[in-house]
């Protein structure tokens, strides 16, 4: 399900999907840019600095073995970071919007709004 945001002061509008994230799941291990388009500049900056420590470690430990392991625990952060995004990445986004005064939007179109106010007065 879509849900829209909108800015009272300027009227920008965001869309948030609700449930599995799968542009963070793949995305947020291509130095994180998913995460900082949508204001999550913390993730982001967890995600890149990971991404430079994987990147970083052939240079920094020579000695093979233990680079292969390295390289599989960086291996196994990065995919539970992923999967953790891919969960939670629609309702931290979410949170970040409302968190900047963004406030949901009735996203019916004007003919249902009608009807319902008109049901609900005939109702009464």
């Amino acid at each position: 399900m879509l849900e829209t945001f909108r800015h009272p002061g300027t009227g920008s509008v965001k869309l948030v999907e609700s449930g599995w994230s799968w542009s963070l799941f793949f995305g947020a291990t291509f130095l994180g840019l998913p995460l900082f388009f949508r204001g999550l500049t913390r993730w982001g900056v967890i995600m890149f600095t990971v991404w430079a420590v994987g990147i970083a470690l052939p240079f920094i430990d020579h000695s093979t073995t233990d680079l292969a392991v390295l390289q599989w625990i960086m291996s196994a952060v990065v995919f539970g970071l992923c999967v953790y995004l891919g969960f939670k990445g629609n309702e931290l986004s979410a949170e970040h919007y409302m968190a900047c005064g963004y406030e949901r939007a009735d996203t019916r179109d004007l003919e249902d709004r009608v009807s319902s106010r008109l049901w609900d007065d005939g109702a009464a």
